[in-house]
């Protein structure tokens, strides 16, 4: 063999990881992508539906459909049962501000995130359980589990009970507009 053959495998080699290298620094010196808008993933809020229950106790139920009144007009129609402190079980027309506040919660919450989540542990049957489906225009939102709950399940559970209870309190006492005192 040859020297300049016997440095040709070397050579070769060393090119090579010149190549890789090169290519491996290529995309740290493109110009970065300006940043983007986070979309509007959500859309109007059009129903929903959250209920949670324990062994123990009756359900937490919040049901929110949109329908039309006897002229056709779209109203929303707000429906809570929950044993809290005695049982409360309310049905009233609410505003769309409620709806905002709803989705506004959602966002802040996370609860976007638990889309899909589906967990059961099935060695207990004296548990708690959740179910959540809303729909949107533009997504809609599905999740349930029993004793097994998403990462941020805790915070966003009692912030939205919170709300809707105060919420059912307020129709229930009959205030005139309870969007105006109830933002979350």
């Amino acid at each position: 063999m040859k020297p300049a053959d016997e440095r040709k495998p070397f050579t070769m080699l060393l090119l090579f990881m010149a190549l890789m290298a090169a290519l491996t620094l290529l995309p740290a010196c493109a110009a970065p992508d300006p940043p983007m808008e986070e979309p509007d993933i959500s859309g109007r809020l059009l129903s929903f539906s959250y209920r949670y229950s324990t062994f123990r106790s009756r359900p937490f139920e919040c049901v929110i459909e949109r329908d039309a009144d006897e002229r056709g007009e779209e109203r929303i129609i707000f429906k809570l049962e929950a044993y809290v402190k005695g049982f409360l079980s309310v049905e009233e027309e609410i505003p769309e501000a409620v709806m905002e506040d709803i989705t506004r919660m959602m966002e802040e919450e996370q609860i976007f995130s638990w889309n899909g989540f589906r967990e059961y542990h099935q060695e207990i049957r004296d548990g708690t359980s959740f179910e959540l489906v809303a729909a949107f225009e533009k997504t809609s939102i599905r999740a349930s589990g029993y004793m097994i709950f998403p990462d941020n399940f805790k915070a966003a559970h009692q912030r939205l009970t919170d709300y809707l209870l105060e919420l059912a309190r307020t129709l229930d006492e009959g205030m005139a507009d309870p969007a105006d005192s109830h933002q979350p």
